[in-house]
């Protein structure tokens, strides 16, 4: 072999080799791809198996909104073939007062190129089967940066939207619910308020005339009756106001005997018609002044009083009052009112039921003795946010006993003495009004009153005559009642409003209504009046809003005006002396600075500054003042958030010029007074 034949031999050699090598790297590589098609196929199979299976269904639609796939969920739901559905339009899925919505949907998407929209809408299936909703949420396909279709996923939400349809109607079933007992509240009151409007009234004017000593003790049994019965309505229209912790508890000096006393007034004539002994028992150690809520105590004596009384036919009713020396020290007096009868008693597993609202211990028990089932539940409501506690002992057939502990501070005789009389303050003489009420004991209590005190009335019975009399006559101040017949007094003050000259339609206007539901005061304000009060109303209400509506610059204050009320202060303070002090020595201060702000705005006529410190100096004298001052400094705010009417702001202001050192000087004598208590 020459040396060229093995150069050739080795060369064939290393390729062989090289080939070999080449083969075997490409049989593995064969290998590789087989076993990886292998792998692919099955998770191709496995992935159309999970797309097949799903729950939901899974479809593909090209631009145009054809179907490139549907899985057999979709195909099963909708009962159709694949051939019958690849290449159709979408919306063959749905139903046909749906079509342009999910048309317009998919057209966004591929305007917006919104990557996760989301839908809902019915299936399009027979009438006679039952309607099957569903929920598509759909992603864009990209390929290459281009959009090529859509791909969703669709859910059975049918009874999610059962279930939906099924709140919504129970939604509106429960807001009905509340405008029907919003409504019954509201006609309820009206219907009550009306009668004792006029026996308040009537009581009071029968006050002023002489009185034999009998008569005067009757009256003031009537009086302390209705006031109590319109306690009780108030607080049947504000029981969620109860529920919900939002009532006020006053604060005030009162002789506790007194109160007591004139409770078992009211009821020794209910006693006595049932043939029952009504008893008093008073510890000889009670505070003779605390500081509280007189009328808070008043209702609860008054509900546990009368259920007593109601439920014991024979036997004896009392009322025992009791001081706790333990919790008793020179401060403050901690005191257990006690009512025990010898009625039909209640069973021990009653005992916690009977405190809920509406609820009684026998199902029989309305029936028989009447009642709501409302009494201990406001008692339970006002002791608990008074810090008290109450309980019961009682057996069935063995009557029972209902006890209520509750802490007050001990008050003070001159406290007692500075609260303010419930006297007219204010100058009406001479004042034409304008009364229009239907009502015929209302219109005589009204116009009584109002001309035992100067001013001149004119009647009519409903908003059409209202209109009429004002047409063919000048008043100073119009008071509307708002539930008539013929024409309501919404109505007749929108009139007055809109179609009465400049010169008439700006006339004030007081809302008289019975409505003391949530909202009314909004309604009569909305309508056009001036200012709100409910009936039955305390005659100085009446007769401060009427003074402050006219015009106040031309009818000061009666001699001995009381421009000065610490009763919201004290709330306000908890009644701690040296808080209430600091608060009026800081009002003290700041009124003469503040009024000559006012002043400088009002010549200066800016609106804004005058709202603003309108605003401010209301709140604060608010906690001192007569609500009267409140009321004069939020109509120079209203007047000033509108920008009209800088004639009266000026008079308004003027006012306050003329009467600052008065006020000053009232809460100067209320601050040395607080010092002298204080410091014993």
């Amino acid at each position: 072999m020459d040396k060229q034949e093995n150069i050739n031999i080795q060369i064939q050699y290393k390729m062989v080799e090289k080939l070999t090598e080449i083969n075997r790297k490409l049989q593995h590589e064969i290998t590789v791809r087989k076993i990886s098609e292998k792998d692919l196929g099955e998770s191709e199979k496995r992935y159309r198996e999970l797309i097949e299976n799903a729950t939901g269904i899974i479809y593909q639609l090209d631009l145009k909104g054809c179907f490139t796939y549907i899985n057999n969920v979709g195909l099963q739901l909708i009962k159709a073939k694949e051939e019958d559905v690849i290449g159709q339009h979408f919306s063959i899925l749905v139903h046909k007062d749906y079509k342009k919505k999910t048309i317009e949907f998919y057209s966004n998407i591929l305007k917006s190129k919104a990557t996760e929209p989301y839908l809902e809408f019915p299936l399009n299936i027979s009438e006679s089967e039952a309607q099957i909703w569903l929920s598509t949420s759909v992603k864009t396909i990209i390929k290459k940066g281009h959009m090529i279709g859509y791909q969703a996923f669709s859910r059975d939400i049918t009874e999610s939207k059962k279930h939906q349809r099924e709140l919504i109607k129970s939604k509106e079933k429960a807001e009905e619910a509340l405008k029907v007992r919003s409504q019954f509240l509201a006609n309820m009151s009206h219907e009550i308020r009306t009668p004792i409007n006029g026996i308040m009234g009537l009581t009071k004017l029968l006050q002023k005339t002489s009185l034999a000593g009998k008569q005067a003790e009757y009256l003031n049994a009537i009086d302390t009756s209705s006031n109590m019965l319109l306690l009780i309505i108030n607080d049947i229209l504000d029981i969620s106001k109860i529920e919900a912790g939002k009532m006020i508890i006053e604060q005030h000096d009162f002789k506790l005997h007194d109160l007591i006393y004139s409770i078992i007034d009211v009821f020794e004539i209910r006693a006595k018609e049932k043939k029952i002994d009504l008893k008093c028992n008073l510890d000889d150690d009670l505070p003779k002044i605390i500081i509280g809520d007189p009328l808070r105590l008043n209702q609860i004596l008054y509900n546990l009083l009368g259920n007593a009384i109601k439920f014991t036919s024979k036997g004896v009713v009392t009322l025992t009052v009791k001081v706790n020396p333990d919790n008793t020290n020179d401060f403050e007096s901690s005191l257990l009112f006690q009512v025990s009868d010898t009625g039909i008693g209640i069973p021990k597993e009653k005992h916690q039921q009977i405190f809920s609202e509406f609820t009684q211990a026998n199902g029989n028990t309305t029936r028989v003795f009447g009642g709501t089932g409302l009494g201990l539940s406001i008692v339970k409501s006002l002791t608990t946010l008074q810090g008290g506690t109450l309980g019961v002992e009682s057996e069935e057939d063995k009557g029972a006993t209902f006890w209520v502990a509750l802490v007050y501070e001990n008050g003070s005789i001159k406290n007692l003495q500075d609260q303010p009389l419930a006297k007219n303050n204010f100058d009406i003489d001479g004042i034409r009004i304008l009364l229009v009420e239907d009502n015929p004991v209302n219109q005589l209590v009204a116009c009584d009153l109002l001309n035992e005190e100067g001013a001149n009335v004119r009647i009519v019975e409903n908003g059409k005559l209202a209109l009429e009399a004002y047409r063919n006559d000048d008043f100073d101040i119009i008071l509307m009642d708002m539930q008539m017949p013929v024409m309501d007094g919404y109505e007749a003050i929108k009139l007055i409003r809109s179609d009465f000259p400049n010169s008439k339609k700006s006339i004030p206007i007081i809302a008289l209504t019975a409505h003391a539901v949530e909202g009314e005061q909004e309604k009569c304000l909305y309508a056009g009046a001036n200012d709100y009060i409910t009936k039955p109303f305390q005659p100085n209400e009446l007769f401060g809003k009427i003074f402050l509506l006219t015009d106040i610059s031309n009818k000061p204050f009666k001699n001995n005006t009381i421009m000065v009320n610490i009763d919201t202060l004290r709330r306000f303070t908890n009644n701690k002396t040296s808080l209430m002090q600091n608060t009026i020595k800081t009002i003290i201060k700041i009124i003469p600075e503040e009024l000559k702000l006012l002043n400088e705005a009002v010549i200066n006529e800016n609106w804004d500054r005058i709202r603003a410190l309108a605003h401010k100096n209301k709140s604060s004298l608010a906690l001192v003042c007569e609500p009267f001052i409140k009321d004069l400094l939020s109509s120079i705010e209203d007047d000033a958030i509108n920008m009209n009417n800088m004639e009266g702001i000026t008079k308004h202001v003027n006012w306050l010029n003329n009467n600052v050192n008065e006020l000053i000087s009232e809460l100067e004598k209320i601050s040395k007074k607080l010092t002298q208590t204080k410091g014993k």
